[in-house]
């Protein structure tokens, strides 16, 4: 998956997200991203979005090691 760097930075500091003075670098963000999913609670997460999803066995995929892995796929594009 290709990732529109600007686009991504841009959104990042206009939710709050990235405060920092500091550039944000693409190997910054996946850390960054790879933190947040340590700290989710998938079990509930699944169970906030359930109503929303028409198929909801596609939330079985959801875990910290898949978030995790999508993320080390991405490319700068």
């Amino acid at each position: 998956m290709r990732l529109r760097k600007r686009f991504g930075t841009e959104k990042i500091r206009k939710t709050g997200h990235w405060k920092s003075a500091e550039t944000l670098t693409f190997a910054k963000l996946k850390e960054l991203l790879n933190e947040r999913f340590n700290s989710v609670d998938f079990d509930e997460a699944k169970r906030d979005v359930r109503p929303f999803i028409a198929d909801s066995d596609k939330l079985s995929l959801w875990s910290k090691e898949f978030f995790c892995a999508i993320t080390e796929e991405w490319k700068v594009g």
